[in-house]
Formats: C-alpha cells, sequence, structure tokens
C-alpha cells in the first residue's frame, strides 16, 4: 500500500490506454458517462436483436458490470488509502469550566518585634558637671547643668536644642559670693543618616547671646569666674554655649558605631564662630574642636570607655589649645540612660587637672526617650 500522498491525477479512472491529466481533460467524468452510454446503448441494440428478452436483460446486466466495475473498484481502494492515511480529526477537547478562585484571608501583618522598636520621636537629657577646689587659695564650688532636648522631625532630620546654667559659691574673707548665670541657648537641625552599624550626622545651628556680664566690675568678675568653670569643666567643649555677649553659627558633624556588643568607637566635632555684640567682649572668636570615643559594649545595656577631646581657639590670648580626658561607665536601654565619668584637662590652661589651679570634674548625666 502506498504511503505518498495522494496526487489529483491518482483519483481518474483509465478510460484509454494513457492517464489523462487535469489539464488535457478538465470535463473526463462527462467523457465517460457519455462512452458508458453509448456503449449501453450498442449493447442493448445487439441484445435485443440477437437474444430473446430475458437473455437480453442478462447480457445487459453483465456488459453495464463490466463497464462500471474499474470505476467501482477504483474508487473503493481511494477510499480505503484516504481513511488509512488520513485519520478522523480528533473531536475537541472542551476543558472544565476553571472554578472561581476561594477567597483568601489577608496575611498577617509582621509582629512588632520582629521589626524592632521603633525609633524614639522626642529625647531629653541632663548632663551636671561639678568641681571643688580652692582657686587663689579660697574654697570654692561650681557646678553646670546642661539640658539637652532633641526631637525627630522625620527619618533623618532631628531639631537639637541645649541650654545650660553656670553655678559658683566662693567663701572668701569678705563672705561668700555666689553666682548663677544662664548661659547661652543652642538650637540646630541635624541631618542624620544610618547605614547598618554606621551613624552619620551633620548640622546647622546657632547660639543667641543670653550670657551676658552685668555692669558692676564686682559682680562682672565673679559671673566671668563661673562662666570660665562651666566651659573648663567640660574641656572647653561647646565654648559657644558659656561665651559671654557673643552669639555664635555652629556647625556640629560626626560619625559613630555602634553594635550589640563588642568594641564600638565614634568621631565628632564642630565649628563654631562667635560674633561679638558689645564692647565688653570685641573679639571675634572662632573655636573648632574634635573628640574621639571609645568603649566596649560588656553587656546589652552596660558600656565602659573614654573620650578624648581637643578644643582649638586660634584667636584667644594665651593658651589657645585645650585637651581633656574622661574615662566613663554608661548603663543604657532603649527608653532611658544613665553616666557617670570624670573629667580631667590635661594641659594648660586648665590642666593639668589634679596639680594646683588645674580644673576637674565629676560628671553625672541621664536621659529618658519618648
Amino acid at each position: 500500500m502506498r504511503t505518498e500522498p495522494l496526487l489529483p491525477q491518482d483519483l481518474l479512472t483509465r478510460v484509454s490506454s494513457g492517464r489523462s491529466s487535469p489539464e488535457t481533460a478538465p470535463h473526463s467524468t462527462w467523457a465517460r458517462a457519455l462512452r458508458v452510454w453509448a456503449g449501453c446503448r450498442a449493447a442493448h441494440a445487439v441484445a435485443f436483436g440477437l437474444l430473446q428478452p430475458h437473455w437480453r436483460r442478462l447480457v445487459l446486466a453483465c456488459v453495464l458490470g463490466a463497464l462500471l466495475a474499474p470505476r467501482t473498484t477504483a474508487y473503493a481502494e481511494k477510499r480505503h488509502r484516504t481513511r488509512e492515511e488520513v485519520p478522523p480529526p480528533a473531536a475537541p477537547a472542551t476543558a472544565p469550566a476553571a472554578a472561581p478562585p476561594e477567597p483568601q484571608a489577608p496575611a498577617p501583618a509582621p509582629a512588632a518585634a520582629a521589626r524592632g522598636p521603633e525609633a524614639p520621636r522626642f529625647a531629653a537629657a541632663l548632663d551636671t558637671v561639678v568641681h571643688a577646689g580652692q582657686p587663689g587659695g579660697d574654697s570654692a564650688f561650681f557646678m553646670s547643668p546642661l539640658f539637652h532636648v532633641a526631637f525627630r522631625l522625620s527619618e533623618r532630620l532631628t531639631m537639637v536644642g541645649a541650654w545650660g546654667l553656670a553655678h559658683a559659691t566662693v567663701n572668701t574673707n569678705d563672705g561668700r559670693a555666689t553666682q548663677v548665670r544662664p548661659g547661652n541657648p543652642f538650637a540646630a537641625l541635624v541631618y542624620t543618616r544610618h547605614s547598618g552599624e554606621w551613624r552619620y550626622f551633620v548640622g546647622l545651628g546657632g547660639a543667641a547671646p543670653v550670657a551676658i556680664l552685668p555692669g558692676d566690675v564686682n559682680a562682672r568678675l565673679e559671673v566671668q569666674t563661673a562662666f570660665t568653670y562651666a566651659a573648663a569643666m567640660r574641656g572647653n567643649w561647646d565654648y559657644w554655649l558659656w561665651d559671654h555677649d557673643a552669639f555664635s553659627i555652629v556647625t556640629p558633624f560626626g560619625i559613630e558605631r555602634r553594635k550589640a556588643n563588642g568594641f564600638i568607637w565614634g568621631l565628632e566635632g564642630g565649628i563654631g564662630v562667635m560674633v561679638p555684640i558689645r564692647s565688653v567682649n570685641e573679639r571675634l572668636d572662632v573655636s573648632v574642636q574634635t573628640a574621639a570615643d571609645l568603649a566596649y559594649q560588656a553587656l546589652p545595656w552596660l558600656r565602659a570607655g573614654g573620650r578624648l577631646s581637643l578644643v582649638v581657639m586660634p584667636r584667644f590670648t594665651g593658651q589657645k589649645t585645650q585637651l581633656a580626658a574622661e574615662p566613663y561607665v554608661r548603663a543604657h536601654t532603649h527608653r532611658w540612660f544613665g553616666q557617670l565619668g570624670v573629667l580631667m584637662n590635661v594641659d594648660r590652661p586648665h590642666g593639668f587637672a589634679f596639680d594646683k589651679g588645674g580644673i576637674w570634674s565629676l560628671r553625672l548625666g541621664g536621659g529618658l526617650n519618648f
């Protein structure tokens, strides 16, 4: 049985010695029918002239069968081949209708503990330094509380502020003199960026001229001593908080690394320009400060370390630098902290701390986050 596709000429019936083609015999079907009819008429004429009526019918049937047998056989073979070579088309499968999706319950929100504690929006702290000594041979007690606040405006912007008091009590032969004076209030806008364990910040702010010397000459000396000790007990850090009769423009900056345990460290600094507003203070001062902090996080809530600071004031008369060191211990959680340290001025004008005329301070601080 042939396996190649059927051609058009294979569907034609032999009616002569050759095979007709579609081009030469477009009406071959009608021609064959005419020849069959002519043959039948001839056979009928012969049969009717020679045979009896019943024999005539038999002969006519044989002639017709002989003429139509090739055509019928070829047509049957063609139908058989077509059925074998061309399989019947498969009935299209009808996919079952998709069931409507079942409603799903919303995914549960992650637990607050997985997100970690939310960053505090507001923070307040109090930093107090105290010193007792005998400047000029007289017993004296100095204290300076400094109040800090911070308010987070956005993820990266924070408004910070600070304002402190200078207190001095000096016992002399003439009696006891006490002075309590406010320092210069400070405010700054700080941009902070976090990257893993690292934190970077830079800001811009200023200090208003609230620290004013009085007109009386004797009181002026006492107040100026209180301001000087308030700055010296902090190693002259943030000197613009205590520079009298001047307003300041300040740029703080810093970088620090924090982690749950191990060694942590940070660097911070600032540049302040202090502009005088009265003839009592006629000098334009510039203060450049930098500090390094290294600590060991022994427990998640306990840290011990040290801080070394350097303040340079190039326009000051006499000693233009102040180096200070402060060992400390700090306890803290997410909501509060407390710190205890001892600041020691290392070089002149306020050091060495424990020499005669030197200045040191006991530092106590704490704060809350909201």
